[in-house]
């Protein structure tokens, strides 16, 4: 079934993007069926180095996160480390707030640097809701974020060889979504539309898309749609809710068929039509 499933996919795209279009699905180092997901560590699990640092730089986060309504010195507020490989020069953390009595919380992502003071906050939630226009599709999240990968882990990333889909999931990190993406297509009814994760190149053309289907959501599957140059640099960022595939179930019983009764005879009642020869 996956195979079948994965041939038509690629099927599918190429004949979307049109000739000299390649799809390729990721394949290597993690097992089939164990769904990829970006590491993230509590405040107790970071390095200590990586700990050290967060220390240092808290006056500095405070004020960068307040800047956007964020006061993460009230109660309620939990941050965890993204542990990605393609920022070397950034530490990057998530937090989280939920205020006493609340059940909407508020969320947003920082980067740190590692030399100087710079710190850089995406804004994710605010009370359960997202700012005008989502992390995602922020023109500033992109640029945050090419600003942080260094444009030869980019560029190597890219690549139909590279590792492409930590790149994906680092900016879905830093836009507040912690997805688990489907290794391969799955077997599960809910998720059956939700395709493994697939980079799509055009012959003479520079831009790459990379497409995975984070299917963490309980109300959905969420299908990222990323677009990078030739360079490794985000152009485009789209994410889209697909609601899941829902089962129906037929029963096993049926009834017994009935014989109709007082039909006419096709032949005994047919009556012929004047001026037709037949």
């Amino acid at each position: 079934m996956n195979a079948v499933w994965k041939i038509a996919w690629a099927m599918l795209l190429c004949g979307l993007l049109g000739p000299g279009a390649v799809a390729q699905q990721v394949q290597g180092a993690i097992p089939a069926p164990t769904p990829l997901r970006m590491r993230q560590v509590s405040l107790a699990e970071m390095p200590a180095a990586d700990r050290t640092l967060l220390d240092s730089a808290k006056g500095r986060l405070v004020r960068a996160a307040q800047f956007f309504g964020y006061q993460l010195q009230d109660p309620g507020w939990t941050c965890s480390e993204v542990m990605t490989p393609d920022i070397p020069g950034y530490l990057m953390m998530v937090c989280r707030g939920l205020r006493k009595g609340r059940r909407r919380s508020s969320a947003f992502s920082a980067l740190i640097a590692r030399r100087g003071d710079a710190v850089y906050v995406v804004p994710v939630l605010f009370g359960g809701a997202a700012p005008w226009k989502t992390a995602a599709n922020m023109k500033a999240s992109r640029e945050i974020f090419n600003h942080v990968v260094p444009e030869r882990i980019a560029a190597k990333a890219v690549k139909p060889s590279g590792d492409w889909i930590t790149l994906g999931l680092t900016f879905t990190a830093m836009a507040g979504d912690d997805s688990v993406v489907l290794a391969v297509p799955s077997s599960r009814l809910p998720w059956i539309a939700a395709p493994e994760p697939t980079i799509l190149m055009r012959n003479g053309r520079s831009t790459r898309t990379i497409l995975f289907s984070d299917v963490s959501p309980r109300d959905g599957v969420r299908t990222w749609t990323l677009r990078f140059n030739a360079k490794g640099k985000l152009t485009n960022a789209d994410v889209k809710i697909v609601p899941l595939t829902k089962a129906i179930m037929i029963s096993k019983k049926t009834s017994k068929p009935k014989m109709l009764k007082g039909l006419p005879s096709p032949i005994r009642d047919a009556k012929a039509v004047p001026g037709v020869r037949y």
